[in-house]
């Protein structure tokens, strides 16, 4: 319902062939110091609400929509992990400063669009995107605020994944090093990276190409790299 979040102590299923819809102004918040648990096999619907100290998990069959909405964790777990199914998060806020914890990861087989959205992360220990899923994934016109980030990577992009990953803004800060993209993939993949803009401190590293990542048939092209006093040369 609208109002107050509802407090989840542990944990809530959407089994496969369910549903859960959060409208406007309605949330979940998961207790102090801790998360609550969300894992979807079915359907989850989250439209301008707010889920706090929550983890949002989905496997098998499950459908993920996201909009409009502000999503934080504090705690060590992701704030959504995504293995199959299908995600779609879009014009929303995504705070993480979990250490260990990508803000979200997709993986196994799932697919999905990632667009519109603010990343505010501060930790540096995991990528606030991370992508090894086999399937197609569209991330497009997002903020990545890194601004006051203790470094890191910004998206993870691994395995045989290939996103398509365009018009995306990097925000820097210039007191610490970031790798704003890391491609870690095999030479099956066919990830794009375009239009991008990177603000650059010197130190930093725009696009990574590790392991095998330079026999892919890759798509690397129009990012920006602009320099100024607030983030230094590009």
């Amino acid at each position: 319902p609208a109002g107050a979040p509802v407090v989840v102590s542990s944990s809530i299923t959407v089994s496969a062939g369910g549903s859960l819809v959060l409208p406007p102004t309605s949330g979940l918040r998961g207790p102090t110091g801790s998360a609550g648990q969300l894992s979807v096999s079915g359907s989850l619907q989250v439209n301008g609400a707010t889920l706090d100290r929550i983890g949002v998990s989905g496997s098998g069959t499950s459908t993920v929509s996201i909009d409009a909405s502000t999503l934080s964790n504090t705690t060590n777990f992701y704030v959504l992990s995504i293995s199959a199914g299908q995600l779609n998060l879009t014009n929303s806020t995504i705070t993480s400063s979990a250490p260990s914890f990508s803000a979200v990861s997709l993986a196994g087989t799932s697919t999905g669009t990632i667009s519109g959205n603010t990343f505010i992360v501060s930790s540096s220990s995991a990528a606030p995107l991370s992508l090894s899923t086999t399937a197609n994934v569209s991330v497009t016109g997002n903020t990545l605020n890194l601004t006051a980030s203790t470094g890191g990577i910004g998206i993870d992009v691994s395995a045989v994944s290939s996103p398509s990953i365009s018009g995306n803004l990097f925000q820097n800060n210039p007191a610490v090093t970031h790798t704003y993209i890391r491609l870690n993939v095999g030479s099956a993949s066919t990830a794009t990276v375009t239009g991008n803009t990177f603000q650059c401190s010197s130190a930093d590293i725009p696009i990574e190409f590790a392991a095998n990542t330079i026999a892919a048939p890759l798509t690397i092209s129009g990012n920006l790299y602009p320099s100024a006093a607030t983030y230094g040369a590009g």
